[in-house]
């Protein structure tokens, strides 16, 4: 082949090695393809800059501006070429490095070894730890940062409460306001305190615990034992069945609360209708009007009532029973026995079997239902076509007109025309005369599938041994490739395509749309020119020469070596001891120190550990929700809440710490009680009773005399 199509341009064909460019043609031994320009070849590795060709032994490419490379470790700043060795970039400008571990703070570098960068602003730095805070910093050892206010620690526990430092052991911080902290169960009452277990916290008001069973009522307290509380209310619980009726109390045994009105009862046998009172035993409530009970079984029926076994219910309307099997059909009254109830209508039954075709009833035995309408049943398979019936056996339905099955072979609606398959195609529903057996439609169009190939809706000649489709055209696929619908020549051992472009892919490699030469033993691609992976490697999108480095690798577009540097979120340091690690962008010797949460310590005690982003000896202290605590038992210390706790002599119930009355101590809330001689019921401690000691709500009792039902006891049946 002497020519060559490049995007629907016809090229020609000089040698082997030619390839497309956009829509030009290129001999690929001299020249290279760079965003669809053609470039000459430069030096022994060339590679592509945007749209231009430059050798990577000597050149880099710094965001479309070839750069010469320079010093020890040439990289890329923005568009200018920098030695990384002395040099770094800030936010694009290049800037020479600066004391034991430089560093950008905004455009400018500074000595992180006794400086500091808070939000664009340099502070000195005389403790390893210290931290940002805004655009100040402090010491996180003796200091926090409270909302950007930098504050002393204070305490134990130092906590922030707004930009105010407090001890947490002592205080609490309850909505930006201190208060005093007595022990592990104070809380927060608005902006208030208080102890939960001799206190309630009602609407933002601080009530004493009173009763067996304290509880809230609004802002104030109350003993859900022996009192109610009816929306905000609080009231002595009098009578047998205490209940709230709006906003008061009631014996429901003696009174009625009928729509939160309170009523006298009539009799046993009183209840509410709306805001009226009536005996049930001889009246019915019916749509809040008290009717008086008739019949054998009196129901309501909208506002009247009737008996149901004369009458039936219909959508409010009362309508007499006649017949076996009354059923409504809306609200009139009908017979399932020989009616039917067909779309709102009443029809008789008609033959053994009866069915509804909309509001007509037919015999299924004669008849068939085409669309709601009732047609006699033809022949030996009766079925329908839109609303008329018709024999299966005779005719096809299509698109709802009958059509005669004779002189068919094959039948096949087209539309709603009868075809035969045998001598006619149907093409997009257009009836297209047969020209071969081996004919098939193609769009609208019929085409021989033995000569001709079918190309989206486009008739196409087959070619070569291998016909396939690309896009709308066929190519021999035994000689040519199909390249996001260009149809290219293949040659070589491995044709394969590059975009629009074809390659052999044994001595060519495809590198972001651009085919590139294979270089070494793995060929690889850095962005769109191509290098050799055991000499040379790529840094985001900047090649550099790992000749002679043991354990290659890239701390951003810096080459380095893993067996003698650690890169630290983009920083480079030396390996100094043998467990060197990262502690956020800082490197440190894992053996003689520790990371907590960022912050570099030196490994002091037996067993050290973190808390919170601290270091603590696990051997002396325990840290308890990110606070360090002095150990108050041997190996027995644990934590209850803030607060440690010795097992062998202490309990933590709710968050507080009390101590172990016996060996079978419990929890009841927050108070710990000898189960032996106790219940806890109901979170109340309660003195066992008799031989089988239970709990009823609040109260114990002996479950071989009492029984409880719904928190009442009642005594046993002798």
């Amino acid at each position: 082949m002497s020519q060559l199509c490049c995007e629907e341009s016809v090229q020609s064909k000089p040698g082997v090695q030619t390839r497309c460019c956009g829509h030009s043609s290129y001999n690929a031994s001299q020249g290279m393809c760079c965003n669809r320009k053609v470039n000459d070849r430069n030096g022994t590795f060339p590679g592509c800059c945007g749209r231009n060709s430059f050798d990577i032994g000597y050149h880099m490419c710094c965001r479309g501006n070839v750069v010469r490379k320079s010093g020890e470790l040439p990289q890329c700043c923005g568009s200018y070429g920098i030695d990384g060795a002395v040099q770094m970039c800030c936010r694009g400008v290049p800037q020479t490095k600066t004391g034991k571990l430089p560093r950008c703070c905004g455009n400018v570098t500074y000595d992180a070894s006794n400086q500091l960068c808070c939000q664009g602003i340099l502070q000195g730095r005389l403790e390893k730890n210290l931290k940002c805070c805004r655009n100040s910093s402090y010491y996180p050892n003796r200091q926090l940062c409270c909302r950007g206010v930098v504050s002393r620690k204070q305490g134990d526990n130092p906590k922030c409460c707004g930009t105010e430092a407090y001890d947490a052991v002592k205080q609490i911080c309850c909505h930006g306001y201190l208060g005093k902290k007595t022990d592990g169960d104070t809380k927060c009452c608005g902006n208030s305190t208080y102890q939960r277990c001799k206190h309630l916290c009602c609407q933002g008001n601080i009530e004493r615990k009173k009763g067996l069973l304290p509880k809230c009522c609004g802002e104030n307290r109350f003993d859900a034992t022996v009192e109610l509380c009816c929306k905000g209310n609080v009231f002595k619980r009098r009578g047998v069945k205490p209940r709230c009726c709006n906003d008061t109390i009631i014996d429901a045994t003696k009174k009625l609360c009928c729509d939160g009105v309170v009523k006298n009862m009539l009799g046993t046998n009183s209840k509410c209708c709306m805001d009226k009172r009536f005996d049930s035993l001889t009246q019915l409530c019916c749509n809040g009007t008290m009717k008086g009970k008739k019949g054998e079984e009196p129901r309501c029926c909208g506002n009247r009532m009737y008996d149901a076994t004369t009458h039936i219910c219909c959508e409010g309307k009362c309508s007499r029973n006649d017949g076996a099997k009354p059923r409504c059909c809306g609200k009139r009254a009908y017979d399932t026995a020989y009616q039917l109830c067909c779309d709102g209508k009443i029809r008789n039954t008609k033959g053994a079997v009866s069915r509804c075709c909309g509001r007509d009833a037919y015999d299924v035995a004669q008849f068939q239902c085409c669309e709601g309408r009732v047609e006699k049943r033809e022949g030996a398979k009766p079925v329908c076509c839109g609303r008329n019936a018709y024999d299966e056996a005779r005719y096809a339905c299509c698109n709802t007109r009958l059509r005669s099955l004779k002189r068919t072979l094959v039948p096949s609606c087209c539309g709603n025309v009868l075809i035969d398959e045998t001598r006619t195609l149907c093409c997009e529903n257009i009836t297209v005369p047969k020209r071969t057996n081996a004919s098939d439609c193609c769009g609208a169009e019929q085409f021989d599938t033995v000569s001709e190939i079918c190309c989206d809706g486009v008739v196409n000649l087959q070619t070569g041994s291998k016909p396939l489709c690309c896009g709308t055209r066929s190519y021999d696929a035994s000689a040519q490739l199909c390249c996001l619908q260009q149809i290219q020549p293949r040659y070589g051992k491995e044709p394969q395509c590059c975009g629009t472009t074809g390659y052999d892919a044994v001595t060519g490699i495809c590198c972001d749309g651009n085919v590139q030469d294979r270089f070494g033993l793995e060929p690889r691609c850095c962005q769109f020119t191509s290098f050799d992976a055991t000499t040379h490697t790529c840094c985001v999108d900047t090649i550099q020469d790992s000749r002679g480095v043991s354990d290659p690798g890239c701390c951003r577009r810096v080459l380095y070596d893993g067996v003698g540097e650690i890169c630290c979120r983009g920083n480079l340091y030396q390996r100094d001891g043998l467990e060197t690690k990262c502690c956020s962008d800082a490197a440190y010797d894992n053996a003689y120190s520790m990371c907590c949460s960022g912050y570099l310590y030196n490994r002091t005690g037996f067993d050290p550990a973190c808390c919170d982003g601290e270091m603590y000896d696990k051997a002396s202290h325990v840290c308890c929700n990110g606070m360090i605590k002095q150990n108050v038992g041997s190996n027995t210390t644990k934590c209850c809440g803030p607060y440690p706790f010795d097992t062998n002599t202490q309990l933590c119930c709710d968050g507080s710490v009390q101590p172990l009355v016996c060996e079978n101590t419990a929890c009841c809330g927050c108070n710990s009680f000898d189960a032996n001689q106790n219940l806890c019921c109901s979170g109340v401690i309660r003195k066992k009773v008799g031989e089988i000691p239970d709990c009823c709500s609040t109260r114990a009792f002996d479950a071989k005399i009492y029984e409880c039902c719904n928190g009442i006891l009642k005594k046993r049946p002798v």
